[in-house]
């Protein structure tokens, strides 16, 4: 039994108190996380290492990207937390008392799932798949020591004091605050039938394109502005300001996109996020909208084919107002979270075979084709995007 006095804490860079953390869950963002026994160090990847196994330590809190933490919800208060890219934390497993917990490729498994509940002083980690905790060996405070999980007891060994969320630099483009490197951006300028596409590995270089994607100076946040009027593919009757995933997979699997949001104007409707196929016709599964009205609503179609389909009010949240949402797709089952809301709804049997890729970002309905404008018709703020197969 640990008998320690270990206490951890989630430092980013804007802070909120544990009361209003407590009130609204964890935000998905970046944060480091340091143990209170040994208050110069963080939860460490360590070297830095993106092997599959690779077991995590606490060090000296270096600054590096081995020690961000990437918080993404995938269900009511239940978290993947990644670090360089696509690793998510996984406790190996096993239901063994000890075990070191590792990072391993994301894979929407219940041992890279883990449910915060909140305690006094800040939240636990229970491993989906063993029910273990999050813990510190031996609540030791040298570098090196290793993390492991243990049997859920109370003690502060496995407390974490949340102080913020977010961790994203106004200074910085957009492609240094997320991991974009596994999107393609559409952008409403270049030719009619000719848009301009950016590819990730020049977002991730530190692509900007004011007033149409940018860092907002206030907040860090990624802005997304889409015109009325801009230059559209040849499929579509509106500009957009969208990203799109580069891979395609199949339903076999757990498909999740996760966002954070703020729609700070919009004139009738915008999609903010896409399940679309990647084989067969191009048309959407559904599309995760919001409208001027604050409401966010699923539209499903009814075939493969397109041309219609179903609007399913999930919530309304208020333009303006920050949350979080959940796409995902799981066999014929599509499951939308927004604000805390969980509605499910069935694929129709048309989609069955068929591969799909996701799309988030800005996309008026109500923008039309034409010369590009720069004043700003409809905005959407993104604080945090993941995806997890």
């Amino acid at each position: 039994m640990k008998q320690s006095d270990c206490l951890w804490l989630l430092v980013p860079a804007a802070l909120l108190s544990c009361a209003d953390v407590a009130r609204a869950g964890i935000a998905n963002g970046t944060y480091t996380m340091t143990p209170a026994c040994a208050t110069g160090s963080r939860l460490d990847d360590t070297g830095g290492s993106t092997t599959n196994g690779n077991k995590l330590q606490i060090w000296a809190a270096s600054g590096g990207a081995n020690q961000n933490w990437a918080f993404a919800s995938v269900g009511t208060n239940v978290y993947n937390m990644s670090v360089n890219g696509p690793y998510c934390l996984d406790s190996g497993g096993t239901t063994t008392n000890g075990s070191a917990v590792t990072i391993w490729a994301c894979n929407g498994n219940p041992n890279q799932s883990w449910t915060g509940t909140a305690v006094s002083g800040g939240y636990t980690f229970k491993a989906g798949n063993s029910g273990l905790c999050l813990d510190v060996a031996a609540a030791a405070s040298a570098n090196g020591t290793k993390v492991d999980t243990y049997s859920c007891n109370g003690t502060n060994a496995q407390t974490w004091s949340l102080q913020g969320g977010g961790g994203l630099n106004p200074n910085n483009p957009p492609g240094k605050n997320f991991n974009l490197s596994g999107y393609t951006l559409q952008l409403p300028t270049g030719s009619s039938g000719n848009v301009d596409m950016v590819s990730g590995s020049t977002l991730a270089a530190g692509y900007t394109k004011s007033p149409y994607f940018y860092t907002d100076p206030g907040d860090g946040a990624m802005d997304m502005m889409d015109p009325h009027t801009g230059w559209t593919t040849s499929g579509s009757l509106h500009p957009r300001v969208e990203f799109r995933e580069n891979a395609i997979w199949p339903t076999s699997g757990t498909n999740i996109l996760n966002g954070t949001v703020a729609i700070t104007k919009v004139p009738s409707n915008t999609t903010i996020a896409q399940i679309f196929q990647g084989t067969g016709p191009s048309k959407p599964l559904c599309e995760l909208q919001f409208n001027a009205g604050g409401t966010v609503n699923l539209f499903l179609e009814n075939t493969n084919q397109g041309g219609g389909g179903t609007t399913t009010s999930i919530t309304t949240v208020g333009v303006g107002t920050k949350f979080n949402y959940q796409l995902k797709l799981a066999g014929s089952t599509i499951t939308v979270i927004a604000n805390g809301v969980t509605k499910t709804f069935t694929m129709n049997s048309s989609f069955n075979g068929e591969q799909f890729y996701f799309k988030a970002g800005d996309y008026d309905q109500s923008a039309v084709s034409g010369t590009p404008t720069t004043s700003v018709s409809t905005m959407v703020k993104y604080y945090a995007l993941s995806i997890t197969h």
